[in-house]
């Protein structure tokens, strides 16, 4: 049996592909903003994968299922209301990266949380020195052209103002130090990458 419920079968489908093509879109501009498209995993089948560390120890993992509904009213349907169809495809991209950012951060938190890798405002006497901190506890990625990926800033609106003032009107010592902290992560990670490529024999050669 047909699972489409209209005398227009073929417009039906074209319908529900153009609107599975505008939802996919969505969810591609959404993951963009937490995860770099190159570090994005397409998967068709299966419910689990396996992931191997540097320390050459495994874990198991499963997908997290997002999921959110779309209603329409039969009064829009009867009035014809196209803006409807666009609110109720607006709600869903939105409910949809709401969920992805709290999959993405809470796995972040535990992440952290487990390895000890957390700074604490606490601790520093200032924002500027919690964000050195920060910084200091992170490793710089370079790709294989020798381009240095810094690393993005996550934080809600009124903590990254905070933050951005504490930088700007930080000392001239504290400036230099940054620099030069920022610096070693560069050249760290240059090194990691020359390091890499040196375990491929002819690495980039014709």
């Amino acid at each position: 049996m047909s699972r489409f419920y209209f005398s227009m079968t073929r417009g039906a489908k074209e319908f529900m592909d153009a609107f599975t093509q505008t939802l996919a879109e969505a969810h591609h501009e959404a993951t963009q903003k937490f995860v770099s498209g190159k570090n994005v995993h397409h998967l068709r089948h299966g419910a689990g994968w396996r992931l191997w560390g540097a320390s050459e120890r495994s874990d198991d993992d499963s997908f997290k299922v997002h999921s959110t509904e779309i209603q329409t009213s039969l009064d829009d349907i009867a009035d014809h209301n196209v803006e409807s169809l666009a609110s109720a495809m607006r709600r869903a991209a939105e409910e949809m990266e709401a969920q992805l950012a709290g999959s993405v951060y809470g796995l972040l938190s535990e992440t952290c949380e487990s390895s000890g890798n957390v700074v604490s405002a606490s601790t520093q006497a200032s924002l500027a020195e919690t964000f050195y901190e920060t910084i200091e506890k992170i490793e710089f990625g370079a790709d294989r052209f020798g381009n240095v990926q810094l690393p993005a800033l996550h934080a809600g609106k009124e903590v990254a103002i905070k933050m951005l003032h504490a930088l700007d009107s930080a000392s001239d010592d504290f400036k230099k130090k940054f620099e030069e902290l920022k610096e070693r992560k560069i050249q760290a990670a240059l090194q990691r990458e020359i390091e890499r490529k040196a375990r491929f024999v002819s690495y980039g050669g014709d």
